[in-house]
């Protein structure tokens, strides 16, 4: 069984990602980086009781 993260996971690995996305990234490690730091931004808003609105799209494009 998956453990479930509190919310103070969740902000840490926030933080890991966005210090991560300092670094200089190729392309690929970037794309993952960037995409696992969108997923937590959304669990984190919903964990806060809050519904985001997530549009999909292009994954290779900032909107």
């Amino acid at each position: 069984m998956k453990k479930e993260l509190t919310i103070t996971e969740v902000e840490a690995q926030i933080e890991w990602h966005e210090f991560m996305l300092s670094d200089s990234l190729g392309m690929s490690s970037w794309k993952v980086v960037v995409g696992r730091y969108n997923a937590l931004k959304i669990k984190l808003a919903q964990m806060n009781g809050e519904r985001p609105v997530v549009t999909h799209g292009k994954t290779d494009h900032i909107i």
